[in-house]
């Protein structure tokens, strides 16, 4: 399981989706420093970028309110692709001798495991491959983002955000929130995939993001994927302690749920039909 964790070939996609995104903001910020004069930019700047949620500067530059960033999407969509897969697979002719030799109970927490420890993988990829874009472009690696740079990327709908935040205000909002809900959503989509496949669970958790484009809820934990939608940013965000309340208890319930759903599930009735 922890091999197969580490040597997903899908991380190379990975890799490259934010190796992309990494030239897309320097795009950017060779921008901002001919129009502003910008110049200070670092690794906090680039991820704000990257998770702003909304197009950056939509709300500042043109008052636009929300407009879907659909570099930010595919990212997403791709977290919760990374580890769909092989728990399904775990329950499919080679993996069902493991099911026998260990309690169902056992299995399950083990797929959880799995699932979370893929997310964590991800992120730190991603977050690996920005800081080596900071070190081509000569950016910083600080994750303190720049004022000006925060304050354009994020703009503000009611004009609260003054762009000033903290190191550990970024931490928390550019590394540890989008952590948490794409763990709360991959937990999920891996009991929709265990109970319905890989497919309807992928097609719900797709509209699970969208619904989160357009309402910001506790249940919708892509909102905690979305920096703009923090109450650091915006008065209307949702505050930290929300976010991490949410999140935990949906990770919390998806692995109860699956305890009890496990119980009851067949998992060799395909293997002796064959």
């Amino acid at each position: 399981m922890i091999i197969g964790g580490i040597l997903k070939k899908r991380y190379f996609v990975m890799i490259m989706l934010c190796a992309y995104c990494s030239y897309v903001f320097h795009v950017f910020v060779s921008n901002l420093d001919s129009v502003y004069g910008i110049r200070e930019i670092g690794l906090g700047d680039m991820i704000a970028f990257v998770h702003c949620g909304t197009i950056p500067g939509i709300r500042m530059i043109q008052q636009r309110e929300f407009e879907l960033s659909y570099m930010w999407l595919t990212l997403i969509m791709l977290h919760l692709f990374l580890p769909l897969d092989y728990p399904l697979y775990a329950m499919e002719n080679w993996g069902y001798p493991y099911i026998v030799k260990s309690s169902r109970k056992q299995w399950w927490l083990a797929k959880c495991i799995y699932t979370l420890m893929v997310n964590l993988i991800g992120i730190s990829m991603e977050i690996v491959t920005f800081l080596g874009g900071c070190l081509i472009s000569g950016f910083g690696l600080g994750l303190k983002c720049h004022s000006q740079a925060a304050e354009i990327i994020f703009g503000s709908a009611d004009g609260s955000f003054s762009g000033t935040l903290t190191t550990g205000q970024s931490f928390f909002l550019l590394i540890v929130a989008p952590m948490l809900g794409i763990m709360a959503m991959s937990m999920v989509l891996l009991l929709l995939s265990v109970t319905f496949g890989r497919v309807v669970a992928y097609v719900i958790g797709a509209g699970w993001i969208f619904a989160s484009v357009f309402a910001v809820h506790p249940l919708l934990p892509g909102n905690c994927t979305m920096a703009i939608r923090s109450s650091w940013i915006d008065a209307e965000g949702m505050g930290v302690e929300i976010q991490v309340a949410s999140c935990l208890g949906i990770v919390a319930a998806a692995m109860i749920l699956g305890i009890l759903m496990i119980r009851r599930k067949d998992f060799f009735g395909s293997v002796i039909e064959e």
